[in-house]
Order: structure tokens, then sequence, then C-alpha cells
């Protein structure tokens, strides 16, 4: 796997992870050194990218995509890495999306010239900000949500202190009661489009929606999903029908991780002759997890979808550290914690172990399992014969990989046996 790496990025022991005793190493060296995480030749704790895993995810997405009419613009916001990000791009990715301003400064200085901002902008310095960059840069293309009168007037009153030289494409944002934001009522969101249309300082795009409100772990959450793409669909023919639309393939957007596979699906059926640019924004695909990604999928049959590769997405992202303590029977303490990985929605899953002066991975007993994190802590349930030691890895596997890479400015790049390929970096 070959990753665009920054031209300035390298690492030294300030970074998490990284060996002190190295000095200052570029990221188009480390992979010449032999490092091996498994032989504890970098500090722990560790975050680890498995190649493999990448070059598999990377495959799957391209297949899926092909049998669908949906294209990508991943969230960018789940790696925040320049290398992995221009990676996505080179695999084809329509665009990349954002949350924030600070995601769009960050994007178009790596080179990014699509951009998704899947967020209402608000705050007069957010919108100055934001129109500045897009009066400079008169080719990127750029995309925001409204979803109030209030919300587009904003808009509007900062057009008017900064104008752009073109017009402001956005994007009708469809939400639910209960749930994030979003129109709740399609007659208000047809009420503004009809509005937008009129003004030229404005272009209607598309429409849009954050699905993956509906975490994914119910039945009752697929068909609150469903209910919620109908009603984009709705609005997206009614839109069309009364040639609100101001480019010649408007957008239909969904967001998330969990039911990207829905969107595409529910397009397929409806919107397979009305000639939308369907655009899927998962970001989490490319890594995948442990939990609760994993589980969601299992559930839903997405794996082996696709055809080839045969299996569904896998798990690309662990965290390592070292066995610190062993205070009690049953109860083995580890030196990683909440500063290091994700805990949001699940806790951190045992993968693997190594023995002290190992080499090889391991698969964990079953009877593992974390039960606490502290910040610089893990507390880890094992069998009161279990043999795990002082010194002694565990790998673990994770949940939601937005709140695992914002805890890392630097992350290696493995093969299968653990030895250090190259490293990329973060901008959060």
């Amino acid at each position: 796997m070959t990753l665009q790496l920054k031209p300035d990025f390298s690492a030294d022991g300030g970074l998490k992870a990284f060996p002190a005793t190295l000095g200052r190493v570029h990221a188009r060296e480390i992979g010449g050194l032999g490092l091996n995480v498994l032989k504890q030749e970098v500090e722990f704790p560790v975050a680890v990218l498995k190649s493999s895993a990448l070059r598999h995810n990377q495959l799957w997405m391209r297949a899926f995509l092909a049998r669908t009419v949906a294209s990508i613009a991943p969230h960018g916001k789940t790696t925040m890495s320049p290398e992995l990000i221009a990676m996505q791009i080179a695999d084809g990715a329509w665009g990349i999306t954002a949350a924030t301003t600070a995601h769009i400064r960050s994007y178009q200085a790596h080179g990014v010239r699509r951009i998704i901002h899947a967020n209402q902008l608000v705050g007069k310095e957010n919108i100055r900000g934001v129109f500045e960059l897009l009066a400079q840069d008169t080719d990127l293309d750029f995309y925001t949500l409204v979803d109030s009168r209030a919300g587009f007037d904003l808009l509007a009153e900062g057009l008017a202190r900064t104008p752009i030289g073109r017009p402001l494409q956005l994007l009708l944002e469809i939400g639910a009661k209960n749930g994030r934001t979003g129109f709740r009522i399609l007659s208000d969101a047809i009420a503004l489009a009809e509005d937008i249309a009129r003004d030229p300082r404005f272009t209607l795009a598309g429409v849009e929606c954050f699905e993956g409100v509906y975490t994914g772990r119910s039945s009752d959450h697929d068909h609150q999903a469903g209910s919620m793409l109908d009603r984009m669909v709705e609005l997206a023919l009614q839109l069309r029908d009364r040639k609100l639309f101001g480019i010649s393939r408007p957008i239909f957007s969904g967001g998330g991780s969990a039911y990207f596979a829905l969107v595409a699906r529910t397009a397929d059926e409806h919107l397979k002759e009305a000639d939308f640019r369907v655009v899927l924004r998962s970001g989490c695909y490319l890594t995948h997890d442990s939990e609760h990604y994993r589980l969601i999928h299992q559930r839903l049959g997405l794996e082996g979808e696709v055809g080839e590769p045969k299996h569904g997405l896998l798990a690309a992202l662990e965290v390592w550290g070292c066995v610190q303590s062993c205070p009690e029977p049953g109860l083995v303490l580890v030196n990683l914690g909440k500063r290091d990985i994700s805990y949001d929605i699940d806790l951190p899953v045992p993968m693997w172990t190594c023995a002290r002066g190992g080499s090889e991975a391991i698969p964990a007993e079953q009877d593992m399992r974390v039960t606490a994190l502290n910040d610089q802590h893990l507390f880890l349930s094992v069998a009161p014969e279990s043999t795990l030691a002082v010194g002694d890895l565990v790998g673990f596997g994770i949940s939601h990989p937005c709140t695992t890479f914002d805890k890392w400015k630097m992350m290696f790049v493995v093969d299968d046996a653990y030895r250090v390929e190259t490293m990329i970096s973060t901008c959060f």
C-alpha cells in the first residue's frame, strides 16, 4: 500500500508511542528501520493501522459502489489524516465531507478540491472565514447545509458582507422528530427551496440527511432510518418536479457508516431514472471497527454482500498496551486509557496478546473483557488462572474509529506481523 505522505511529516519522542531513542525520523524512513510492535520496539500505548485491512476495505468499498448508483465523499473527520484522505481521493472519492470550518481549511490546504460541509454554517466569524476562502479559491467546489429560514438569513447576511463571486451551493437537510438537525416538515423545506431558487446569490444543489442519528443497533432503527430516507426521496422528487434545483444533476446524500447500504439501496429503488448524484458520506468504512459497526454490518447482512472481496469490512485500527500490574487474581491493569482509545459507544475489545519476549499475536482468551477505563489505565478482567503477566502486551479493537483517531497525532501502519511499514499524521 502506497501512502502520499506529507512532505514535511516527521516524528520524534514528543509524539505518543514514537521511540524517543530514535531522535527525529521522517515518515519516508521509518519503514526501513525494521521496528516491530510485538518486539516492543515502540513505546506503549501505541495505535496501529493494519495495512492489509486498509487495502481490503478500499477494495470492498470500491466493489460496493460499482454495484450501486452511488459515489462517496467520505467524512474526513473520522481520521483527519492527510495521508488517508489522499488515499481515499486516489481511490475515486467524489469529494470529502467536513463538519467544521477548521476541517474545511485543513482539507483545502491539503489539496482537496470538493468539500461537502455536512453541517449548518453559523457564527459570524465562521461564515466570514469560509466565504473569504471561497472568494480566494474560485475553483473550490463547496456545498453547505441549510435547515431553516434563520440559517438561510445568516448566510445571506454573510454574503452581503463577504461576497464570494459565485452562487453558494446549498443542500436542504431533512431531519426527524427527536433527531438532530434538519427540516421536520417537508412543506417548510419546499418553501425555503423556492426562496433559494429565486435568489441569485444561492444555488439549490440537492438534499441531504444524516440517517446515522439512528445508531443501527435494532430493527426499529432500520425502520426509522428507512422512513427518513423515504421522506428525502419525496422531497428530492418534489423539488425536481418544481424545477427548483440549480444544477443539472442534484445531490442526494446520506451520511452514516451504519446505513450507507440502505442509502444506496433506497436511491437504486427510487432515483435510478431521476439523474440524481447519490453521495454516501461514510467515514468509518476505511478502518471499520471491532464492535459497534461490526455488529451492525453483521446484523444487516453486509458481510460478503458485494462478491469480491468476499469478506465484509475488516477492523484495521488497534491500540496496544503493556500490562503494568496484576494486583489480584482476575484483574490486570494495562497502561492505556481514555486518553488513548475510544469509549463513547462501547469499551475496547481484547483481541490479541503477546508474551514479553515473544513476537506473535495470539487471540485473546474469550473470557477477557474490559470493565473500566481511567485516563491512563485500562481494567481488564481475566480468568483467575490467566497467565497474563507484567510486561506482556494486549491488543484491543475499538468501537467508533472517530474517537480513537482524535487521540493520536501519529499512527504506525503495520503489516500482519506488526512490522512498521510507515506512519500517518492527523490534523485534529
